[in-house]
Parts: structure tokens; C-alpha cells; sequence
């Protein structure tokens, strides 16, 4: 406040000039033998004390909208600091998901084509015993397919080499000439001494054969619910997370739009308060039944501000349970798909080391190194943290190298630039203080729960917290029974009752629109919750406009408060204004008489 600036008490008590006619009076003649006493000094006109009270409102408003502005650039950049914090490690987490699926799906590759492998090796080698091989002797596999194709190759060959008498020698007694004159493969009873080496493919393929049907029939039904169970699992954790980092997001806006609102309504009024004396004096002087128009009360806007602050707070709390949730559901399934894992990888190469016997230098590592890891709990969460740091610091570097690489920086340029960013952040650490109830702001008068009588003649009483501020405003809102307030109980009780829970989304309702094909909201804009609504009065009074009376007949503690409001609408063709009537009830007279003398005081 300047040293011209004047409090109400300063101006009560401030003496008079020589120029005022109330200021010492001429003194009584001489022989009078009772002077009159000089008169008392009359009282300071309305208008200058009005005055007064603009230029304070005025000075606290441009006080408290200081502080306001310099707490929301700390909480904005802290707030950033930890959305990018928990984005950055939200991304490695999904990495780590990512290479989960990935690693899973890499081993459910391996398994099914080594069953493909074995089952053409085996079909081959039961083709090479029964002599089905084409002109270049690769085997015929699929002789269901290629039977006709392979018999047209055999009928030419054969009717080719009819007549060359070193046919049979160098088929030797493999084949033999049936009715139709096609070639076909002789009864192993038939072959001498190559039966031995033909049974010997036949015994081949039959553990080839064997192994498919373990593979086909054991691990891989098992090992291809894990992938597609996995995959699931992964995409829900992912929808949900990103669910959460979305609402972080939207709550965030919601903030910077109510402080938006709280600034244009503060400048506005300071902008104003330029010229409050003068139109502070004017507005005494017009007719006691004008109506005063186009207010705006700062503290409304004020209070949205700093409890979107509160109930931001209470989002990420929530936020940060849930992501801990995700985390440890993380954690947990990781485990149980390592475990699954190696159950199904040491059958397989069990299996494949009943194949391997002859290869044990191949089988014999791989086996022992499988069947001696064991998978334990500390491991697989210190193995999660390890990768999710490691992805971060990945993730982040990649980003700066490519913003380097968009501003055409090198390495030497990119590294002071680093220097410069780290020694900028160190100077401006920012430590963001809590915000005050808008109980305790400057711009709130008073605040009390009272009763406020129900509308309609049988109309009984509700308990609703009553507010005054420095914009010559009365806001009630009403307390639901639920709250179980009444009237007389804390003001700070009764508020707190007024706001609202906050909403983050669940598990169940993100994997619920999954199942049902919804798409999920990829914009914080897309987002909307009952809390973003903040709190509105249930009404406001503009003061200026009301007319304030004791009501005797309701109650000794009972008010009514007449309000002249402008009409809109048709009703506004009928008539310009309208009468609006409240009737509150404090818990006692005295109270009931500080509620009017406040009330009267702002008009």
C-alpha cells in the first residue's frame, strides 16, 4: 500500500483541516458565563469511507493475484518436471512390455518351425526309403499332391530308358515295373542287402514323427497360450496406463484453464480499480433502486483455481496407486511368463535331446544351462527396474540426439548445450509452497453455515454455507444431508464436504471398452470428469441490488434477502426486472443481526 493510501480506521480517526467548518469552532466571548461546547465533528462522509474500502479490496486483490501468478509458474514447470518424469519411465515400461510379448512370441517361432522342420525331415526320410525321389533325387513329400505330376516324370523316364539294357543297373532292385508300366518302390522283403539302410530311414523318420506329435501336442498348445494370453495382458496394462497418463494430462489443462479464468477476472478488476474512487462515488450516488450490473466476484474464480490445485493433487496421488498397481501386476506377470517358460523350454530340448542323442555336444550345454537357472522373485524385479532405467536413459538420449539433429547441432554443440541446460536447471530449482484454503483468502469477508429455508410455502430448513466477499457478493451453496453439516458447524467442515471426489479410469472399465472394440481417448481434451466442473454456488447475490430485513414471524434468527435481478428472455418484454427473495436462518439473534449489518455493508 502507497503512504497516500488510507485504511477505514485511518480515515475515522484522521484529524480535520483548518478549511472544514466543523474544525475548531470561534471560542465563546468573553462575559458569556456558559459557553456552548463546540460541536462534535461530524462523520466521514459514505462516499469517502466506500472509497477507502475500494482502494483496500483493490491493493489485497493485486496482492493476492502476485502470489497466485508466481505460485502457478512454479507449479506448472514442477508439474511438468514430474509428467515428464513419469512419461519418460512410462515409455520404458512399455518397452519392457513390448520385448516381453516379443521374446515370448521369438520362442513360440523357434518351437513351431523346428516342429515343421522335423516333420518335412521325417516325411523326407520316408520318401528316401520308399524310393520316392524325382529325376534329380530330391525326396517327394507330398505324394497325396504330386502323385499324378511324379508318375507322369516316372511313365516318360521309363518309356525313355524301356529299351537301354543298363536301366536296371542303374536303378539296381529298388524299383520295379508294374501292370500299368509304372515305376514303384519294391517290399523291403524284396531289397537284400540294402535293407538295413532303408529300415534304418524308416526308424529315423519314425522318431522324427514322434518328436512332432510331443511338440505339436505338448509344448505348443501350451506355449501359443502363453503368447496369446501375454499379448492380451499387455495390451489391457497398456490401454490402462496410458489411460492414466491421459487423465494426468487432462487434469493438468483443467488447472491451466481455471487459472486462465482467475487471471482475466483479476486484471479485469485491477484494470478497473484504476478509477475505483470515482466510481465508487458514483455508484453511492445512484438511486437506492438502480441495479448494478456486469459484476464479477474474484473470489469465485479464485476458489475454482486453488481447488482444480487440490483436486489435481488428489489426482495424481490416485494416478501414482494405480501406475504402482500396474507396476507390480507387471512384476507378477513377468514372473509366472519366465516361469512358464522355462517349463516349456526344458521339455522341448528334453525332447530334442531324445533326438540329439548322437549330438550331445550340441544337445549337453544348452540342456544344463537351462535346467541350472532358476527363476527367482529378486531376480525378475531387480532384472524389471534394471531395464526399465536403461530403456529411460534410451529413450531420453534418443530424444536429444534427434532435437540435436532437427537444429542442426554436432556433438561439441550438443554437449554445451547439455552444460548449459544442467546449470540452468541447478539455478532455478523450483520448490512449490501449498496453496491456502480460499477459506483464508483476502478477498473472502465471511463465512458461516446457516439454514436456508427450502422453497414453496411447506418449505423446511437446509443447512448451506453462506460466504461474503470483497466484491459485494453473497454465494450460498447448499450442503447435501449426506454431509451431515449443520448449521453453526465449521465453515472449513462444510466446505470440504462441497468438493468433489476425483475419478481415475479403472482397470475393468478400460478392458471393458477393449472387449467391446471402443476406442480409447488419445486427446486430455477428450477427457471429461464431474470433478473438471469444479464447484459452483448453488446461487450468488449481487448486495448492491438487495434489500435486507429481520422476519419476526419465520424466526428471532430468520432474514430475508430481496434481490433485484434483470430479466431475460420473453420475461424481459413484460418487465425490465424481476424480485428474487432469500430467507436464512443463523443460530441465534445476535448472529442473525452481524449477518444484516455485513450484508447492508457491501451494498
Amino acid at each position: 500500500m502507497s503512504e497516500e493510501t488510507l485504511t477505514t480506521n485511518d480515515i475515522s480517526e484522521a484529524p480535520t483541516t483548518l478549511d472544514s467548518p466543523q474544525a475548531n469552532p470561534p471560542p465563546a466571548p468573553a462575559p458569556a458565563p456558559a459557553p456552548a461546547p463546540a460541536p462534535a465533528p461530524a462523520p466521514p462522509a459514505a462516499s469517502s469511507t466506500q472509497s477507502a474500502k475500494h482502494v483496500v479490496a483493490i491493493d489485497q486483490l493485486s496482492a493476492k493475484h502476485q502470489t497466485l501468478r508466481k505460485y502457478e509458474e512454479q507449479r506448472r514447470a514442477k508439474n511438468k518436471k514430474q509428467f515428464d518424469s513419469n512419461n519418460l519411465y512410462w515409455k520404458s515400461f512399455r518397452g519392457l512390455l513390448n520385448d516381453a510379448v516379443l521374446e515370448t512370441d521369438r520362442a513360440l517361432e523357434i518351437v513351431e518351425a523346428r516342429a515343421i522342420i522335423d516333420r518335412h525331415y521325417a516325411e523326407s526320410l520316408e520318401a528316401i526309403g520308399m524310393g520316392n525321389v524325382d529325376d534329380t533325387n530330391h525326396p517327394i513329400t507330398s505324394l497325396s499332391s504330386s502323385s499324378s505330376k511324379s508318375k507322369q516324370k516316372k511313365k516318360k523316364r521309363i518309356q525313355a530308358d524301356k529299351e537301354d539294357s543298363g536301366f536296371a543297373a542303374r536303378r539296381g532292385s529298388l524299383f520295379r515295373m508294374n501292370s500299368e508300366g509304372l515305376l514303384e518302390s519294391r517290399a523291403a522283403s524284396e531289397l537284400g542287402m540294402l535293407q538295413q539302410l532303408i529300415m534304418t530311414h524308416g526308424d529315423c523318420a519314425a522318431r522324427y514323427n514322434e518328436n512332432v506329435t510331443v511338440i505339436t501336442n505338448e509344448i505348443l498348445p501350451d506355449l501359443q497360450n502363453l503368447v496369446k494370453n501375454l499379448s492380451e495382458e499387455v495390451v489391457s496394462i497398456a490401454a490402462y496406463g496410458d489411460a492414466i497418463m491421459l487423465e494426468l494430462e487432462a487434469a493438468e489443462l483443467k488447472v491451466q484453464a481455471a487459472y486462465n479464468v482467475y487471471a482475466t477476472a483479476a486484471a479485469a478488476g485491477l484494470a478497473g480499480g484504476e478509477g475505483g474512487g470515482e466510481e465508487s462515488k458514483q455508484s453511492q450516488e445512484k438511486a437506492s433502486d438502480e441495479l448494478v450490473e456486469n459484476s464479477v466476484c474474484v473470489w469465485i474464480d479464485e476458489m475454482k483455481y486453488t481447488l482444480s490445485v487440490v483436486l489435481l493433487q488428489r489426482v495424481w496421488k490416485a494416478a501414482n496407486e494405480k501406475l504402482g498397481e500396474l507396476f507390480n501386476r507387471m512384476k507378477n506377470l513377468e514372473f509366472d511368463r519366465r516361469v512358464k517358460m522355462q517349463e516349456l523350454m526344458i521339455l522341448f530340448m528334453q525332447r530334442q535331446e531324445q533326438l540329439w542323442v548322437a549330438l550331445p555336444a550340441i544337445q549337453g550345454p544348452c540342456l544344463k544351462g537351462l535346467t541350472e537357472k532358476a527363476v527367482e522373485r529378486s531376480q525378475v524385479d531387480e532384472d524389471i527396474g534394471s531395464a526399465i532405467r536403461t530403456g529411460a536413459q534410451n529413450i531420453q538420449l534418443s530424444q536429444t540426439t534427434k532435437e540435436m539433429a532437427e537444429a542442426g547441432m554436432g556433438l561439441g554443440g550438443g554437449e554445451v548445450e547439455r552444460e548449459e541446460d544442467r546449470e540452468r536447471s541447478s539455478s532455478s530449482a523450483v520448490t512449490v509452497a501449498e496453496l491456502d484454503s480460499p477459506l483464508k483468502s483476502a478477498l473472502l469477508g465471511k463465512a458461516k453455515v446457516i439454514e436456508k429455508r427450502k422453497e414453496g410455502m411447506m418449505g423446511g430448513w437446509k443447512p448451506a454455507l453462506a460466504l461474503v466477499t470483497a466484491d459485494n457478493f453473497l454465494h450460498i451453496f447448499e450442503i447435501p444431508s449426506a454431509a451431515k453439516v449443520q448449521s453453526g458447524s465449521a465453515p472449513e467442515v462444510a466446505f470440504n464436504s462441497l468438493i468433489p471426489d476425483v475419478e481415475v479410469p479403472e482397470v475393468a472399465d478400460v478392458e471393458a471398452l477393449l472387449k467391446r472394440g471402443k476406442a480409447l481417448p488419445t486427446n486430455p481434451r477428450e477427457v471429461v470428469r464431474d470433478w473438471h466442473n469444479l464447484m459452483h454456488p448453488t446461487m450468488s447475490v449481487n448486495l448492491p441490488n438487495t434489500k435486507i430485513a429481520f422476519l419476526p414471524k419465520s424466526s428471532d434468527s430468520a432474514f430475508e434477502i430481496e434481490e433485484t435481478v434483470k430479466n431475460h428472455g420473453a420475461s424481459a418484454m413484460f418487465s425490465k426486472t424481476s424480485k428474487r427473495k432469500i430467507v436464512l436462518r443463523a443460530v441465534s439473534q445476535e448472529e442473525a443481526v452481524d449477518w444484516i449489518v455485513t450484508l447492508k455493508a457491501q451494498r
